[in-house]
């Protein structure tokens, strides 16, 4: 993302400080480690920042492995063995669930951090960090709303289909797959039938539902016009909304207004 918000800037015209430096890096989201690539190639004026950077990514690692690792199972008494009991789930071929991946997710937030940071979100909420003011033109939100809100709401109705229709929309049981075609599909045991959506592992934890299905949330800090004006322009984000394959909100200072037929009510 870096990269192309880079990339972009470029091909605008707007110059970038002589101090920036793009850095890849990989997330595991089972272990919650970020590992940050060639660190080596930092100039060296940046090394303080750069440091400060790993001690807030291992901080956050931290604090996200003791959250999720209480769903998982692994009561560890401290975080160096927490981290080793994740990573030996995610090495283990027995293992039917390693993580619950996005299950319970719920809604999406384009609006600035200030307005979510100390909430309990409890995991449930994709943030994208989104300021109305220094988009005059809409043409951010146009690209977030045609790239993050599409596959949040993609993400959203795989997990809402196989929890509602499992028999249908649902992958079954993961113990009993076997690959077909290489990279074609899954099959369930014995039956030729491929199977779609989750594995019934990703959603359930053996005894309750891991995801509760509901359709998609989408927040958005923006004026009126500049979200009508891309419902207008975009008919694929404007079918997922008319068609409520998703709910779609707008924060006020006064709190929610609910897109419904054409117009906003308060929510």
């Amino acid at each position: 993302m870096i990269i192309e918000l880079h990339c972009r800037s470029l091909r605008r015209g707007v110059p970038l400080p002589a101090t920036t430096h793009v850095l890849a890096a990989t997330h595991c989201t089972l272990t919650d480690r970020v590992t940050l690539m060639d660190t080596h190639a930092v100039p060296a004026r940046l090394s303080p920042l750069l440091e400060r950077f790993e001690q807030t990514l291992e901080q956050a690692g931290r604090a996200t492995r003791a959250e999720r690792a209480i769903a998982l199972g692994v009561n560890a008494s401290s975080d160096e063995r927490r981290f080793e009991a994740l990573q030996q789930r995610g090495s283990d071929w027995s293992q039917p669930r390693t993580e619950w991946g996005l299950a319970n997710n719920a809604a999406l937030l384009l609006a600035p951090r200030s307005i979510s940071r100390g909430l309990p979100l409890e995991g449930r909420v994709f943030l994208h960090e989104y300021d109305p003011h220094r988009d005059p033109d809409g043409q951010t939100l146009e690209a977030l709303m045609t790239a993050p809100m599409l596959v949040a709401s993609w993400i959203n109705l795989q997990y809402y289909a196989s929890v509602a229709v499992p028999s249908l929309y649902g992958a079954g049981n993961k113990l009993l797959h076997s690959v077909v075609g290489g990279h074609i599909g899954v099959i369930e045991g014995n039956s030729p039938q491929l199977r779609i959506g989750l594995p019934h592992q990703s959603l359930h934890d053996g005894t309750t539902w891991g995801h509760e299905p509901l359709r998609l949330t989408v927040v958005i800090d923006a004026p009126r016009e500049r979200i009508e004006g891309v419902l207008t322009r975009q008919p694929a984000v404007a079918q997922l909304v008319h068609n409520r394959w998703l709910w779609l909100c707008r924060h006020t200072a006064d709190g929610l207004e609910h897109y419904h037929a054409g117009g906003w009510l308060p929510s």
